[in-house]
């Protein structure tokens, strides 16, 4: 049956997501999906991608930075910015907050840089926009 006009927005949200949660897993994410076979992957471009789309699914997002915890040495953090700079990729209030917290562990201190350019003075806005706003929000991801 073909995709419905009023669903397609939520259909296409969904394939985004399966598709970032086949990238993520293949780079070693805990998640059961269907592998996609072998494909080549951006670890910047992915995590520029997900600060878009990850916050539609609060698992892969808390899962994105666990890995990010543990793997974020591995992320060039110049790369990471020249590409949202150049190309607009990615969510600028999502990625400072993301560099916020990155800071807050001695091992990732690299991460200050960003987390310094992409201050925003924004009235905050709920980090899952389809679920209700926490009653306890994180006060990195708040500010």
């Amino acid at each position: 049956m073909p995709t419905s006009l009023s669903t397609s927005n939520e259909d296409l949200r969904e394939s985004i997501l399966q598709l970032l949660w086949q990238q993520w897993a293949a780079l070693g994410l805990s998640g059961h999906v269907a592998s996609a076979g072998t494909a080549m992957i951006d670890p910047e471009a992915l995590l520029l991608f997900s600060t878009v789309f990850a916050r539609h699914d609060a698992r892969l997002f808390d899962e994105m930075i666990d890995w990010l915890q543990q793997n974020g040495t591995w992320i060039n953090v110049q790369r990471l910015t020249r590409l949202h700079r150049e190309h607009g990729l990615g969510d600028t209030t999502i990625l400072g907050a993301l560099a916020e917290f990155m800071t807050s562990d001695s091992a990732h201190t690299k991460w200050k840089v960003l987390a310094k350019r992409t201050t925003t003075t924004e009235a905050p806005q709920p980090l899952f926009p389809q679920s209700a706003p926490s009653d306890h929000p994180d006060p990195i991801f708040k500010a």
